[in-house]
């Protein structure tokens, strides 16, 4: 294509047309020759680029991370940072930048200000939200929409003891003949996101465990109103013995309520 200059520095545009589409994925270079009235010439060539006609892929939809250990996490405690991760990958050009929203799916509303990227995967930020839901935007290309984060600051309410709380002794595996207790409880709740388990001990003290071993676990049903436990303690316990006994309750995001106790 020839185009004339009618000044000696004018700078000159223009916008050719090709018979065929160009190729994609492959480096191309524009080569600009310029003539003088002498005869004289020189040439330039440009730097390459690539047609690119497909927008960035999802690799990793976007999640969020827990701050204890850098897994991926749907529930946590902390209300004021999140942290975020993603990945996009493009074969014929790579991505350059990210748009990050949190927003917030109770109300539909932004949690953060819009935030822009360059090729990172991963962000922190911080948020005040409770149910949060990450929008990525890739050049006004790709967007894609992350799972659910429930963010839960508060342990379970406190519950208590159900009557009757008994031991006895009596015969378990191989002979032994140990203390065995039964123990009942209710009303420990959490209405945010739901009681998981909880952990019971049992000992010669207020506070002690010995004769659980360690707390023991016991994972909560949620078809029950309220939880039984039977306790096996092997260690040495006379007929007479009181028992202390403690119960607390565990959430989604690890919240730990108060301890009740009592003695049977």
């Amino acid at each position: 294509m020839r185009c004339r200059s009618p000044h000696a520095h004018h700078v000159s545009s223009r916008r050719p047309r090709f018979r065929s589409a160009l190729p994609v994925a492959t480096p191309l270079y524009v080569t600009v020759r310029a003539h003088n009235p002498a005869g004289l010439h020189s040439v330039t060539v440009s730097n390459s680029f690539v047609v690119d006609v497909t927008p960035p892929e999802v690799v990793t939809v976007p999640y969020f991370l827990s701050l204890q250990n850098g897994s991926k996490s749907e529930r946590q405690w902390d209300r004021s940072v999140l942290l975020l991760a993603w990945q996009f990958r493009d074969l014929d050009s790579p991505v350059v930048s990210h748009v990050v929203n949190v927003v917030s799916q109770q109300r539909g509303r932004l949690i953060t200000e819009p935030v822009i990227l360059g090729a990172d995967t991963k962000l922190m930020v911080t948020s005040t939200g409770q149910q949060s839901r990450l929008a990525m935007l890739l050049g006004s290309v790709r967007q894609v929409t992350s799972s659910r984060l429930f963010v839960d600051s508060t342990p379970p309410f406190q519950g208590t003891f159900r009557s009757p709380l008994t031991w006895k002794f009596e015969n378990v595996t191989g002979g032994v003949m140990a203390a065995v207790v039964n123990v009942t409880w209710q009303d420990f709740t959490d209405p945010e996101s739901a009681v998981v388990s909880y952990y019971v001990i049992a000992g010669r003290a207020c506070n002690g465990e010995e004769l659980s071993n360690g707390p023991v676990t016991v994972v909560h049903d949620n078809g029950q109103t309220y939880s039984i436990s039977r306790l096996s303690c092997r260690a040495a316990s006379c007929q007479n013995d009181v028992i202390f006994l403690g119960v607390l309750a565990e959430n989604h995001v690890g919240l730990k309520s108060e301890m009740v106790r009592n003695s049977v």
